[in-house]
Parts: structure tokens; sequence; C-alpha cells
């Protein structure tokens, strides 16, 4: 195992995200920063978590910033507020102004400062004048900044609203940590539970802040709207690990792989939804098992294998066998048949998985024959054959639904009263001329989706 440390402007990856470590915070807890500055606490046993389900990578050639952050000190210009907050300014210059003229005392409301007041009321044409404390207010704001007639001018981008908060930093900060140390772990807590450490911490932090400084908690639909503002990759790579997430978020657009008419052929098995009885004794044999070769580029079959033996490397050579020659059979075993199936040749690859049948001698053999380039797909990623894994679940769900012995997609999970054997009556004969139909007659001739 490669060791790695959390040290200050040492760049990480997390949820595919560039990440640097901005500080250290005590001994179990680091400040990071994304590409847009946005800084966020994180423990560091919750990143030893991510590290091991794949969400937190090292980067290889990681850029330190060497130069220090600079910190500038931003001006409010009147010309950088908008209308409504200018005229409200405004308006509260001339109020604070005609007091200081007249040399008033706001301490107390007395008959002279009604006056003033109300003068300046009716020559802004308002409803009513502030109050004292709201006069104070606005005085104290221009002394904190050095005399600056722009303080009285309200922030009204700061107020809530669509996309806003109003959370006052210090409940964002503790929110967000709940979240990332808490909620977007394997453990997979609940959002209640989630809530409830939250609203705890909080509660804590109250216990030593004086009654004037006590921190707002906020209700539990804004901590959910805040748990939904996070992105849906993020919040699935931390509670179901980075390979589901992928899987989840993966491109749903048109396939990249280009491949020509009968290029590339993908075969894979699988066990059929329907229990066969043998044709002479008419006792229950079991379910059988399917083996496909489906062309990539048409989606066409080009060849099937059904019988007991197994997923083995026989049964994948007598699949590849019945894909590579001619169906000329068609109309003498099965005159049922009205179509045609002109489906033969030899591909340039042959995609499959890894079973053991698919790496046997005598498969790599035949295939190197015949000049077939085997391509086997990363370990437990059916989507990299997805137009075979798609054509068994038609196949089961079109073909077999309503056959007597069929067990639907669930087989394991019937009712106890339901025994599928006891109708069973189809054997190994029919259920071949029966695939011959289907395929033939059904799967062949309709439209595909995928070729639109």
């Amino acid at each position: 195992m490669q060791l790695t440390s959390f040290t200050p402007n040492k760049q990480f990856k997390l949820f595919e995200k560039v990440v640097t470590v901005r500080s250290i915070i005590g001994a179990d807890r680091v400040m990071l920063a994304d590409e847009e500055g946005n800084e966020r606490p994180w423990e560091v046993a919750t990143l030893h978590i991510h590290y091991r389900s794949g969400n937190l990578k090292g980067l290889k050639s990681a850029k330190r910033d060497t130069q220090e952050r600079k910190v500038t000190v931003a001006i409010r210009l009147a010309a950088d507020v908008s209308e409504a907050a200018k005229l409200q300014g405004y308006a509260r210059q001339q109020y604070l102004g005609a007091i200081e003229r007249e040399g008033l005392s706001l301490r107390r409301h007395s008959k002279r400062l009604r006056a003033v007041l109300e003068a300046v009321r009716q020559t802004l044409g308002q409803a009513r004048a502030p109050s004292i404390p709201t006069l104070n207010r606005w005085r104290a704001r221009v002394t904190a900044q050095g005399g600056d007639s722009s303080a009285v001018m309200p922030y009204f981008e700061r107020r809530g609203g669509p996309g806003k908060q109003r959370m006052a930093p210090e409940v964002k900060q503790a929110l967000n940590a709940v979240l990332d140390n808490f909620y977007l772990t394997t453990e997979r807590y609940s959002i209640k539970v989630a809530y409830q450490v939250f609203e705890g911490e909080l509660l804590e932090k109250n216990k030593w802040r004086p009654n004037g400084q006590q921190l707002r908690i906020p209700s539990y639909s804004t901590f959910v709207r805040c748990l939904r503002r996070r992105p849906g990759f993020e919040v699935t790579a931390a509670r179901e690990g980075a390979k589901h997430a992928l899987s989840v978020f993966r491109p749903t657009s048109k396939n990249t792989e280009m491949y020509g008419l009968n290029e590339c052929w993908e075969i894979d098995h699988t066990t059929l939804d329907l229990f066969v009885v043998d044709e002479i004794t008419g006792l229950v044999l079991g379910r059988p098992r399917l083996t496909v070769i489906i062309e990539h580029f048409s989606r066409a079959v080009m060849g099937f294998d059904v019988g007991f033996s197994g997923t083995s490397s026989q049964a994948a050579l007598d699949c590849l066998k019945h894909a590579i020659l001619p169906k000329t059979y068609l109309r003498k075993e099965y005159p049922e048949v009205q179509c045609d199936w002109p489906c033969h040749g030899i591909p340039l690859v042959l995609k499959c998985d890894n079973g053991p049948e698919f790496h046997s001698h005598s498969l790599k053999q035949a295939c190197f024959e015949l000049g077939i380039d085997l391509q086997y797909c990363p370990v437990k990623e059916p989507r990299y054959k997805a137009r075979i894994e798609r054509f068994f679940r038609t196949f089961n769900e079109s073909a077999l639904t309503g056959l007597p012995g069929a067990t639907g997609s669930h087989f394991y999970q019937r009712p106890k009263d339901y025994d599928p054997t006891a109708d069973a009556v189809i054997d190994l004969h029919e259920l071949r001329k029966r695939l011959h139909l289907w395929v033939v007659d059904f799967y062949m001739t309709r439209d595909h989706r995928g070729l639109a």
C-alpha cells in the first residue's frame, strides 16, 4: 500500500474533482478547498473511508501553489449597488443628515426630533418615519466604517431567496461537516439521524455562547434542501462507492465503439426462466442453459445453443459454429418458420466476459485459427457487452412468459404454493423450435430502438 499524508498545498482527487489541502485542523481534521476556492473541513477518518471506497485518489503530478494567497479588501461602491438599494440608502442618509445638522440626540424621542423626522418623511413621501433604535443602528454602521455613507445602503443580495441562504457561516460550516463526515459515508445513516446529530452539535455550541449570540438552528426541511444541493454523483459515491456511482452516472448517449457490419460479435450464457421435461419419460429435467451470439452493429442473432451441458467451453464452441455456418437446415427441420435467417460469417472481434470457459485453450485455439480476436470485458462490468445482456432480458420477458413451466424473472421469490415444475410440458426439441420461431419471425423482423 502506498503511504501518503495530508500536508498543506497537497492535491488529491475527491469524487473526481481536484481538491487542495489548505490547512491542518488539530490531529484529526483537515481543511480542503476545491478548484473554485470553496473550503470545507473534513475528518481524516472520513477521508480514509473514501480512499478505501475509491472516492479519494492521489495525483501523480500535483501542482503545488508556491505563491502566497493574496488578500484583497473590496470597497462597496454606490455604482455596484442596485437602484432599489440606492434609493433606500439615500433616504437613510437624509434622516441621519437632518439629525446631525440639528444636533439632536437619539437617546430619547423628543418633540424636536419628531418634527425633524416628520419633515424628512414628507419630503421623501414615505408612509412612516424610522424608529430611534433603527436610526441608532444606521448611525453605528456609518461609524464602524469610518463615516462611509454607503454603509447604510441595504444588502439585498445577502437576503434569502431561491438558491440563497441566510445561514450563519458557523452554522453552515457545522452543517457541511455533518453531511461530509456523517451522512456521506458508507454507513448510510438516514437523513433524520444526520439532522439529529447536526442539531445536537449546535445545541452544544449554544451552551457556551452568550444569550445574544446564540446560533439559530435551521429546520429539518432546510437541512434536506442543503443536502439536495450536493451533486448526485458525490452523494452516491460516498454512500454506495465509486464503482456504483460511475455505473449509475455513466453517459447514456450513443456507444462510441466504431464497428461495422459483422465485425464484432458478443457471446454469453444465461439460464432460461423455463423448466423443460424429458421427451420420452416426461420427467422434469430442469432449466436449460442458453448460449447466444449477437452481432454488435445490427443486434442480429448470429447463432445460439441450448442444452444442459452447463456454461462449458464446448457450449461456446457449438454456439460459435452455429453462428459461423449458414442456416441451410432451417426449412427442412423447422418448416413452421416463415422468414429467412441469412446470418453467418466470421467476425474480427468476439467480446465475452471472464468466465473460465472463455479462457479455455480450445476456444482460444479455434479463434486463433479463424483469425478472431478474443476481447475480454472488465470484471463485473456487463455494460461492455450490453447488447447480449439486453437480448436475454427481452427473450425471457417476451418469448417465455406465459408458457407452461415458466418461472418468471424472480423464481426464488415465487409464492410457496406455486410450483412451475407441475405445469412443465415443453421438451428440448419443442424449445429449439420455439427458439427458431421467435428469433427468425419475431426478433429479427422488429425495429430496434438502438439503431434509430
